[in-house]
């Protein structure tokens, strides 16, 4: 996981650079890089920043280059981007003796060395210096955020749960930044305006944990993407450390849940990361049953106030659904491939649906009609499809996740409805040419209608079974069934 250390930037003309590489290096020697590679910091810093220059943004006098520094646990990082010619930052020609000797000199003062084409958004070159492996570097390791209860002492007052008032909003920014600092992924929560404008939109009610003092201590979020929505998602939970041992959260979801039924929802859906179990034995707690799992969901650079296998990777989250009283029936035609697994799904979940094998019937005629959306903050793309048509569905498929790759995505999702006998020849095509392959089921997730959600890892995946901790025997059974599926 990386640390985020300052980001600077500098003009073309790089009239700054001298007094950055001090102010660098001294930044390298906090974060631990031994003393004898400082002065490759410092050189690596000049080096970079005059190639870009002459590089990229030769013909750019009004260009910038950003320069962020971060620390990893084994590594000092410098990134650097701007938005110069695409490509012109390409020393390795063999043709540029000076290029290529400042390419060798970069290999070998760093220990990591990568460049990205982002598209629009312009270029980055990250370098890393490695790290001794007894450099902590404490004093960086931990803002003075009230992360853990030893630092903050337990409280003592009593709390009680209720929804959330618009008068809170303010108490609610209060609470998330005393869990997450300003490192929370949703922006809209550091604003109690957006917050108020969600809730009276009727995507967004809160459940709050409040002290004696009408304080905000914990939260839970009943989100939707539209209004109408038959079921909602149960996300945006957190509790601050000091009350962290009175099963506050297992107290706010269960309030949720039983608001979720009270107003007619068919259901409620939640993520649990799968680094550590934690989250996994509440929903278990309340009754939820898994439904599927979803690789490299969450970015590697994602803050956790609890340790998690699998640090300075992507993080898989297990999905978890809640049936409430209200049932809606549905006529389901079933992928072979997936139809044992799906149909243990249901038995579990204790819904009951007409479930039957579709047909092998193929793609329809014609040209295909396919919508793409891109997640800049979690780096996903996600596909809807209304039409698989046999002139054009698989290059069209291609192409997008060709884009969505060079994009920065490091994952494609794809929720097909289970109710149209077609979607099981579109799911074959997807997993034979187009390298999806199965992450679960989600009931009513597509305007009512269940969905069979589909993945494809889109960057090389360092994500194994061992980094997966599954709670429960089914739970396990379907992580070594989702494996397998990726293979």
């Amino acid at each position: 996981m990386c640390k985020f250390i300052t980001k600077i930037t500098v003009p073309r003309t790089l009239w700054g650079l001298k007094p950055l590489q001090g102010y660098i290096r001294e930044l390298a020697a906090i974060c631990g890089v031994a003393p004898e590679r400082l002065l490759h910091v410092e050189m690596l810093v000049e080096e970079l920043g005059v190639n870009i220059a002459r590089y990229s943004l030769r013909n750019n006098p009004e260009g910038q280059i950003e320069i962020t520094v971060l620390k990893e646990l084994s590594s000092f990082i410098l990134r650097f981007h701007y938005r110069g010619i695409p490509y012109g930052y390409d020393i390795d020609n063999p043709k540029d003796e000076l290029g290529r000797i400042s390419m060798d000199l970069i290999h070998g003062l760093s220990s990591a060395y990568s460049m990205h084409e982002d598209g629009k958004a312009g270029q980055t070159v990250e370098v890393k210096v490695a790290l001794p492996e007894n450099s902590l570097a404490p004093e960086l390791e931990r803002p003075g955020l009230l992360k853990t209860t030893e630092e903050v002492g337990l409280a003592t007052d009593e709390t009680y749960i209720r929804h959330i008032a618009d008068t809170d909003m303010k108490l609610l920014v209060q609470c998330l930044y005393s869990v997450f600092g300003y490192n929370y992924s949703a922006d809209y929560m550091y604003n109690p305006e957006a917050l108020v404008k969600r809730r009276a939109d009727g995507l967004y009610e809160g459940i709050v944990a409040v002290n004696s003092k009408e304080e905000v201590v914990g939260h839970v979020g009943l989100l939707k993407s539209k209004p109408d929505d038959c079921i909602c998602e149960c996300g945006q939970a957190f509790v601050m450390p000091q009350y962290g041992k009175r099963k506050l959260f297992t107290r706010l979801k269960q309030q949720l849940i039983d608001y979720a039924n009270e107003i007619g929802l068919m259901g409620v859906f939640s993520s649990a990361v799968t680094g550590h179990p934690f989250t996994q034995r509440g929903n278990l707690a309340l009754g939820c049953v898994e439904t599927g799992l979803e690789l490299g969901y969450i970015p590697a650079d994602v803050e956790s106030m609890i340790k998690r296998r699998g640090e300075g990777k992507r993080q898989p989250v297990m999905n978890f659904f809640k049936p409430t009283s209200h049932h809606r029936h549905q006529q389901l035609w079933l992928p072979a491939c997936h139809a044992d697994i799906i149909t243990e799904t249901y038995t579990r979940l204790g819904i009951e649906r007409d479930l039957r094998q579709a047909p092998e019937q193929g793609l329809e005629e014609g040209t295909s009609i396919i919508h793409s959306e891109v997640n800049n903050v979690w780096n996903q793309a996600h596909l809807s499809i209304g039409k698989a048509g046999t002139e054009d569905f698989v290059q069209r498929i291609e192409t997008i996740l060709m884009r969505s790759a060079s994009a920065g995505c490091a994952v494609c999702y794809v929720s097909l409805p289970l109710d149209r006998p077609e979607t099981a020849s579109i799911v074959d095509v997807l997993q034979q040419k187009c390298g999806f392959f199965y992450a679960g089921i989600m009931p009513y997730e597509l305007d009512g209608v269940d969905a069979i959600r589909l993945q494809c890892l889109l960057q090389q995946d360092a994500i194994t079974r061992d980094d997966v901790m599954a709670e429960s025997e089914w739970a396990q059974k379907l992580s070594d069934y989702i494996f397998e599926a990726r293979g």
